[in-house]
């Protein structure tokens, strides 16, 4: 009989408590968000989600006839519905609690991806701390929508990938990595179909460099060929699959092409100075979303950390395939360079188009999760390979880095959650709002209230999933004329001060409704027709 090899089973234990310290720091992450706000916040995307859910569960069917419909996809709905109905677990509250429990699974593909880019378990672990700690990567896990597992399924398709061009000596594996990697790509496109866009765009703008640098080897390296042929048939069939979702198996992702057919005229308006008034998009966050530029620049450390060394290596990686060429790079390699120039790419084309006005002025936001998913594996790989510390100074050089990465984590969480003591985007509530809100229902039914400087209430309401009959205005547009009634609590006060705003109560304004932390008032009637 065979003995067990140890250095396997030590390998294995040592992956195994890796990726258990993984999974604990995303739960503790998420344990986080539930005990600062229990159970008390409200978010846009995730207050849309739910109602797209609600509709879905009352129709039975993937496309109500009636209610809002996800237009990029239906597969975080259903998800949703059947862990609602086999835990018994309500969809609101599984949008507060069990979403964030669940994002925990990203860490295995992320895990298994970095594993085989890096060609080590411990630039795999390394990689996937520098992901878990970038607070862009972390806010998408964190609220009630697909990206928790959009995210994933992008890292495991990535991982799919990479491991069929390792099993081409073995049809069976290869066959079942394939089919895999397919239904994988099939699944991002049913969560969210510009996000799978993306992601085929980068395998296509990847099948390109891959093509030049087989041109420029002269075929000397097979790796780089068999990757360029595999990748070639992902690319193809992807995009096949892409077009099918939203021209015959999802009518509404066909919405998705209406709001790209007015990003042509942005950009013609950002390089030919057509409009002189863009604003920066940026500019306005940086200064309005956070108590100051200062704070903002150190919650968004790892970001720019992140940011500035993955170029710094990638720069040197650019050099050394000028100088030498692709003709002894490893396949690992060539990928990881030719994924992360594409990503990057990508990253700086969001830039153009947000500072054009287009799609929101927040794609960067969604595009950095992306990029951050190839620049993390790619920094690890360099303290790998160059032993950046002695190894007999390792322990001494592992505390300040664990230090470092410790004191990153912390202000990832706090912006990736709005902490409210560096944000001015505050999206919790307290009861006694959402005691005024109910009780406005019936006093107000089928009237206006002003509610917030921005939608804090109104989204923090619709993910109670209860019935709103009085219709909510928040600052962020003109008050109507038909507004008469102003709901401020306490806490409103508080964000005002902060932000050196007023609500907008006239001195001389009823109060019809007080439960000692909110109150609403009703404006004094100006003319005959004011009630």
């Amino acid at each position: 009989m065979t003995q067990p090899n140890h250095d396997t089973r030590a390998g294995d234990a040592q992956t195994h408590t890796s990726l258990a310290v993984l999974v604990s720091i995303l739960l503790l992450m998420a344990a986080y968000q539930m005990l600062r706000y229990a159970g008390h916040w409200g978010e846009v995307d995730a207050a849309n989600a739910l109602a797209a859910i609600r509709a879905m569960w009352d129709a039975g069917r993937l496309v109500p006839s009636t209610g809002p419909v996800y237009p990029n996809g239906y597969a975080y709905q259903a998800l949703v519905m059947a862990l609602s109905a086999v835990s018994g677990i309500s969809i609101e509250h599984f949008q507060f609690y069990g979403s964030l429990l669940l994002m925990s699974w990203v860490v295995l593909p992320a895990w298994l991806l970095y594993r085989e880019l890096t060609d080590s378990p411990a630039g795999a672990t390394l990689a996937t701390v520098i992901l878990l700690v970038q607070p862009e990567f972390l806010f998408p896990l964190l609220r009630g929508t697909h990206e928790k597992f959009t995210r994933g399924l992008i890292l495991l398709a990535l991982y799919l990938f990479v491991r069929s061009l390792r099993t081409h000596q073995s049809p069976v594996s290869l066959s079942g990595f394939v089919l895999a990697f397919y239904l994988t790509v099939y699944a991002i496109i049913s969560f969210n179909n510009l996000m799978a866009f993306s992601f085929v765009a980068a395998l296509i703008l990847s099948l390109g460099l891959m093509a030049v640098l087989g041109w420029w080897s002269q075929g000397t390296n097979k790796g780089l060929a068999q990757a360029s042929k595999r990748l070639s048939y992902a690319a193809i069939v992807s995009l096949v699959v892409t077009f099918l979702f939203t021209f015959f198996l999802y009518r509404p992702a066909q919405h998705d092409i209406l709001v790209m057919q007015g990003l042509v005229d942005q950009l013609a308006s950002l390089f030919l100075n057509v409009e002189q008034d863009i604003t920066n998009p940026y500019t306005l966050w940086i200064t309005g979303g956070w108590i100051s530029p200062g704070v903002y620049r150190i919650i968004s450390l790892a970001n720019w950390l992140l940011l500035i060394v993955s170029i710094v290596v990638w720069a040197r990686m650019s050099l050394d395939l000028l100088r030498f060429g692709p003709r002894d790079w490893a396949m690992d390699r060539l990928i990881l360079w030719s994924l992360y120039s594409v990503f990057a790419f990508q990253a700086a084309l969001s830039i153009l188009v947000d500072l054009s006005g287009g799609l929101a002025s927040n794609l960067q936001h969604r595009i950095f999760p992306s990029f951050a998913m190839l620049a993390a594996p790619l920094v690890a790989r360099a303290v790998i390979e160059h032993q950046w510390f002695a190894r007999r100074h390792r322990l001494l050089a592992l505390v300040p880095i664990a230090a470092s990465l410790v004191f990153l984590a912390t202000v990832s969480v706090l912006k990736a959650t709005n902490e409210p003591l560096v944000s001015n985007k505050w999206l919790y509530h307290t009861p006694a709002e959402m005691n005024a809100l109910d009780r406005a229902q019936t006093i107000l039914a089928d009237r206006r209230l002003w509610s917030e400087f921005d939608e804090r209430l109104s989204a923090g309401y619709r993910l109670r999933d209860r019935p709103l009959s009085v219709l909510l205005e928040s600052g962020q547009y003109p008050r109507s004329p038909m507004t008469r009634s102003i709901l401020v609590s306490d806490v409103t006060r508080a964000r005002g001060f902060r932000m050196a705003m007023d609500p907008p109560v006239e001195g001389d304004s009823l109060v019809t409704f007080d439960n000692g932390q909110a109150q609403i008032y009703r404006l004094r009637p100006r003319t005959p027709y004011q009630r």
